[in-house]
């Protein structure tokens, strides 16, 4: 078995540098300890169906579930008590898939719950890698079931029926994945997640299994040596899949996801047989250890610890970080294989046909427990981006209603103020949105502005084509595809004093243009891009509107190794963020519209900055306290009166100060 505890070192190192960003295509290490398991659980059963006549489920059940779910629920358990000490805003989603977890579910509670715009910005759920432990052990339920009945209708050929059903159910399983692939840079959730379309990885396993168990291993020398060279063939497949198959890559389900079914077998079955493979795997008792004892455990600790030491946390980034976390998760791994694990395995009675009464309550009283637990910590935390779509609903119904009477949508319409009170529209995206959102009455009515209409949508971009940032594509987004069409109306129909152009981090994508991709920067690019800007501010200023610029802030989010492949791409570089902000400038100049400088409301003197960072993902602003001094710092600067005092509104202040 020292090669077999190889292969699951090798598996678990390859999620790991999967997970911090250090191997694209690192995902494949789930693939190959799901066909490992597929080949283990089936050769089990087949040799307990050949020794005692039969198989014995609840004895099978009792004996994963008793080497399964102590160190899972403690993992929940001990993930769920750190995020509620240091990500309060996000630990409410986390214990939802907790709770799942806990009842083998959480692929699928992760494929139902969908996502919010603003989940992407926030941090990372540290459960989210518990869809794989799900699927594993959604398989270990219901394959026994199936394999007991195929062995009983082949008879004396039990193990070449087992073999013909699992071989039909994994190419179902791999047609489903086929069926079920979104579009190129489309949402891969269902198809990732599924376990219909992630069973044919331990169905290959377990077809691998019932082949050897019908006939046995290649006796002959010839024999032998294709089984290395298949073998060296399959190893060589993972290396080249996991340094080049991007997860978002749609040829994972095209095919790719079995080819790596496929190449895990052949690398199982070169493994468990004497050759260079297995002498290979097996010559490190470091590896053989890992493998053996921490595998399971490092799997489950190291997404957390990765999610929880941040670089803001640790005051580390790059490779130091990322030691960092190695160390704490293998460190985490050797206490739950101690204190947990190894009690328990070393503890075991003699293995019985089925698991007593007092294992199963106990089993049954320690899921109850956490997943009761997760149910009490999402009831009382709910999440940033949950706050965000009720936000969003109950502003919009608002904006709705307050259309066609301008006495509901505004602060001092209530007390009819005097004409020269002016009106303001703000147009852009999701960061616009989150300074705006917020504005209150009282907050108008001190600023002395009459009506404020928010028209900035989550996702808005002025260039409506797909985008690009490194090897991710995404299709052209929807959220406002009829900018151009929806501003001029509200421009008609309200006539603002000021309108406010706020746009930036959508924009500074490469994008596909003119039948190409063209990158940020480039003159094509440049040209659209011009044009969209020219475009936005004569529309905003075609009704003798005031029409006031600003400039895109920096992004404040670390590259932190888990981020979007956005952050760590094109919105993470300033160079880009420069360049916008000089095509702002100049299409301000064009049309003669004023240029408000964002970025001052944290740096309000050269030099003299905050150190914290002003935008809790780094690039929105609370919506629920954003108001007073954000909003304020802009409409301060936009109101055709005497300009604010070189200090400006303070990040933070209750209110601003009006000149």
């Amino acid at each position: 078995m020292g090669a077999i505890d190889g292969l699951r070192t090798l598996a678990v190192a390859a999620v790991v540098a999967y997970h911090l960003g250090r191997l694209p295509g690192g995902w494949v290490g789930v693939d190959l300890f799901f066909v490992l398991s597929g080949y283990l659980i089936t050769s089990l059963l087949l040799a307990e169906r050949r020794l005692d006549g039969r198989i014995h489920l609840r004895g099978f059940w009792g004996r994963r579930a008793r080497r399964l779910l102590p160190a899972a629920l403690a993992c929940v358990a001990g993930t769920l008590a750190a995020g509620t000490a240091l990500e309060p805003d996000a630990v409410g989603a986390w214990a939802r898939t907790g709770t799942a977890a806990a009842l083998w579910v959480a692929n699928w509670q992760q494929v139902l719950a969908g996502g919010s715009y603003f989940d992407g910005f926030g941090p990372p759920n540290a459960l989210k890698h518990l869809w794989s432990l799900s699927v594993e052990e959604q398989v270990y339920l219901l394959w026994p079931i199936v394999l007991a009945g195929a062995a009983r209708l082949g008879r004396r050929r039990a193990a070449w029926c087992v073999a013909a059903v699992a071989l039909v159910l994994a190419a179902a399983s791999a047609v489903a994945g086929l069926l079920l692939a979104p579009a190129a840079g489309a949402d891969t959730t269902r198809v990732w997640f599924g376990t219909d379309t992630r069973a044919v990885a331990p169905l290959v396993g377990a077809v691998l299994a019932a082949v050897v168990a019908a006939r046995g291993w290649p006796t002959s020398a010839a024999g032998r040596a294709v089984a290395s060279g298949l073998g060296a063939v399959g190893m060589a497949t993972l290396v080249a899949i996991a340094t080049s198959l991007d997860d978002r890559d749609p040829a994972i389900w095209r095919g790719g996801a079995a080819v790596a079914a496929l190449a895990s077998a052949a690398v199982v079955a070169a493994a468990v047989r004497p050759g260079a493979l297995q002498r290979a795997l097996a010559a490190s008792r470091v590896v053989t250890w890992v493998g053996r004892c921490l595998s399971y455990s490092l799997y489950l600790w190291h997404w957390p610890v990765i999610v929880l030491l941040t670089p803001t946390r640790t005051g580390l980034d790059g490779a130091a970080l990322d030691l960092l976390r190695v160390a704490v998760a293998i460190g985490a791994s050797a206490l739950s294989w101690r204190l947990l694990e190894h009690p328990l395995r070393a503890g075991a009675p003699r293995p019985r046909p089925r698991p007593g009464l007092r294992a199963v309550g106990l089993a049954a009283g320690a899921v109850t427990a956490v997943a009761v637990a997760g149910l009490v910590v999402s009831g009382s935390h709910p999440t940033r981006a949950g706050r965000m779509e009720a936000l969003l609903t109950s502003a919009a119904a608002d904006v709705v209603e307050a259309t066609p009477a301008p006495a509901r949508s505004a602060s001092a319409d209530r007390d009819q103020p005097a004409a020269s009170e002016p009106t303001v529209s703000v147009y852009g995206d999701s960061v616009a949105w989150s300074f705006t959102v917020g504005a209150t009455p009282d907050l108008l009515a001190e600023l002395g502005v009459a009506r404020l209409h928010n028209h900035a949508a989550w996702g808005c971009q002025l260039l409506v084509a797909p985008r690009r940032s490194g090897d991710r594509t995404d299709p052209a987004d929807t959220s406002c595809p009829d900018w151009p069409e929806q501003w001029a109306a509200s421009i008609g129909a309200e006539r603002p004093d000021v309108a406010v152009l706020s746009v930036g981090p959508w924009e500074v994508f490469d994008r596909h243009l003119d039948g190409a991709w063209r990158s940020f920067g480039s003159p094509e690019h440049d040209a659209h891009l011009r044009a969209a800007l020219d475009r936005a501010l004569g529309v905003l200023g075609g009704r003798g509107a005031r029409v006031v610029v600003l400039t895109a802030p920096y992004p404040e989010r670390p590259d932190d190794g888990l981020s979007p492949a956005e952050w760590v791409g094109s919105r993470s570089s300033q160079a880009r963020f420069d360049h916008l902000n000089d095509l702002l400038r100049e299409a301000a100049t064009r049309h003669g519209a004023a240029v408000i400088e964002l970025d001052e409301l944290w740096c309000p003197r050269p030099g003299e900055c905050r150190a914290e960072p002003v935008r809790y993902d780094g690039l929105h602003f609370d919506p629920h306290t954003a108001a007073p001094p954000v909003l304020g710092f802009v409409l301060e600067r936009a109101l055709p009166r005497d300009p604010p005092t070189a200090s400006g509104t303070e990040l933070g202040a209750s209110a601003p100060r009006v000149r």
